[in-house]
């Protein structure tokens, strides 16, 4: 007769909502330490891979298949619902990385688990309540933090100076160099003194989901300075739209999210 273990859908919805947010925080900070973490993203995905994860172990009787439909299914879609990688190469990185830390954190906790059971066990509810509000808190700390910085674009002895917002939803990449684009109004051309013989075009989606075609063009340089903080970018690709985007508003560019750090 097989050995039968007694598993507490509570203590297994907040172990794993716990091992999947230090999992992916932890992939954020080794693999994007240069970019925004997305504290909401990584809310929502921990969320999302717990309740799956929850969900194939309670219906799925084979242990076999359960761990086969964690790493096919459960834990790619966790990585791409937190990380928003928005790049194959960058997907499979952070879904590699997602794999070793998730077994090296199970090994820890299920080896605590047996010299320290009980005391575990009492501390794991506060545990997940403080990880999730910690994480809501950084959102909203972030998001305030990270609204707006201060955008110079740089074409030989031509300059533009601009306020620029910080948009985790621009992920548009130009398909030909995969380079992020960030957006301006089209009287930057003009002003940068960028020709028509520099403008590329690349196909873009609008909220409302139609598909349009956007004017590009690289510039040698893009400088973006937040709060006593310098970064260049080389050869930025700027995508132009018509003015009345920006009607209104106090920015005159939109980032690409590559950018918000």
């Amino acid at each position: 007769m097989g050995t039968i273990y007694a598993v507490y859908l509570d203590v297994f919805l907040m172990q794993n909502f716990l091992i999947d947010g230090i999992c992916l925080l932890g992939v954020k900070a080794i693999l994007r330490e240069k970019r925004r973490f997305g504290y909401l993203s990584l809310f929502w995905g921990t969320l999302v891979g717990t309740l799956l994860g929850t969900a194939a172990f309670f219906s799925v009787h084979n242990f076999l298949l359960y761990q086969m439909l964690t790493l096919a299914v459960v834990q790619p879609l966790t990585v791409a619902v937190a990380l928003r990688p928005g790049h194959w190469k960058i997907f499979g990185k952070e879904l590699l990385s997602t794999f070793v830390l998730y077994f090296l954190l199970g090994g820890i906790l299920q080896f605590l688990l047996e010299y320290m059971e009980q005391e575990i066990l009492s501390l794991l509810p506060w545990a997940a309540v403080l990880f999730a509000g910690t994480l809501l808190i950084l959102h909203f700390l972030e998001k305030r933090h990270w609204k707006f910085c201060r955008c110079t674009l740089i074409a030989g002895e031509k300059r533009g100076v601009m306020r620029a917002m910080a948009d985790s939803g621009n992920s548009l990449r130009e398909p030909y160099t995969k380079r992020p684009v960030s957006i301006v109004s089209k009287e930057w051309k003009e002003c940068l003194g960028i020709s028509q013989e520099e403008i590329r075009l690349v196909p873009y989606r609008t909220v409302a989901g139609d598909g349009e075609l956007m004017e590009v063009a690289t510039v040698p340089m893009m400088v973006l300075e937040r709060q006593g903080q310098v970064r260049e970018v080389p050869s930025a690709v700027i995508g132009f739209v018509q003015p009345e985007v920006f009607a209104g508003k106090s920015y005159g560019m939109i980032l690409h999210r590559e950018y918000i750090n």
